[in-house]
This record gives C-alpha cells, structure tokens and sequence, in this order.
C-alpha cells in the first residue's frame, strides 16, 4: 500500500471516529431571549439576532499614468471612480409569536402543564428556546451543563419544510 493511501484511509477513518464521539453536541441550537404568554395562550419570544448589511460605495481614486507622447513620457493624473460593496453587522431584537399547539414549556428538565406555563411565563421571562422539528428532540446534554438550575426551556415546532421541487405559493 502507498503511503498516499494510507493518509487517505487514516483521514477518512479519523473523521469518521470523530463525528461518532459522544460528547459533540448534534441536533438543534439552543437560543437565548425573553417569553411571555400573552391572551389565548400564544408565545412572544423577544430575542437579539445579527445580521449583516450590505452597502455599495463608491470613491474617486487619483492615480498618476505614465504615457509616451512624442517620444517623451509624460505623467497625467487620472481620477477615476471606483465601485466597492462593504458589508457590517447590525444587532437587533426580533419578536417571534407561536400558537399554543407549536411549542412545550420545561422547567428543570420537566415538561409543565399548559397553565402552569401561562403562570410562569406572565410576564417577560428568560428562556432557552430551540426550533425542532418534532417534540421528541431534547437539548444536546452538551448545552445543558451550562444552564442553570430552574431554567426554563422551550421547545418550538417549525413548520415542515416544502420539498424542495414543489412550486412556490
């Protein structure tokens, strides 16, 4: 066996042994705002997002050009415009609303009852929050070491996605 195939098989093998290890954290991203249960049991989550803007900009730019006019060179300043994109992060606060059927309220790793959760989540609350696909799907215990006891934590079920050849609305 050549050793660019050994590499090869070393590198693919490592890869693999490395996603299967059980401490990387896999599923969902927990998120961070604030909740509330407003009048007829729909959620508000409040919560900071980045997000990049564009802006296309330009400048004039002076630049000497050497040319040869009659056998001499001759210098000239140019000005010509050039056209340039930049980009910054804005920060800002988006409010997200639920219906009562789309998401479960937790409280120390246990699920609580519908009205318990309008009790607890009256007024604007810090919450975990974390858009699943199904009910099923728990916080990786990876993040979980970080919170602290009495956190509450919300799960929200995304709408299912479109395939991806199905027409546009």
């Amino acid at each position: 066996m050549n050793r660019a195939m050994l590499v090869t098989l070393l590198v693919l093998f490592g890869a693999v042994a490395a996603a299967e290890e059980p401490g990387l954290p896999i599923g969902p991203l927990p998120q961070f705002g604030l909740a509330q249960i407003a009048d007829g049991g729909r959620l508000e989550i409040s919560h900071g997002i980045s997000r990049p803007v564009y802006e296309t900009r330009e400048k004039e730019v002076e630049d000497i050009v050497k040319r040869e006019i009659n056998g001499q060179i001759v210098e000239q300043r140019v000005v010509r415009t050039v056209t340039y994109t930049t980009c910054r992060w804005v920060s800002d606060m988006r409010v997200r609303a639920f219906e009562p059927k789309v998401y479960r309220v937790a409280k120390d790793g246990t699920e609580v009852a519908p009205a318990a959760a309008a009790k607890l989540l009256a007024k604007p609350t810090p919450v975990v929050f974390l858009m699943v696909s199904g009910f099923h799907e728990e916080i990786h215990p990876f993040y979980v070491q970080f919170f602290k006891p009495g956190t509450v934590v919300i799960r929200v079920q995304q709408p299912p996605q479109p395939p991806a050849d199905a027409p546009a609305p």
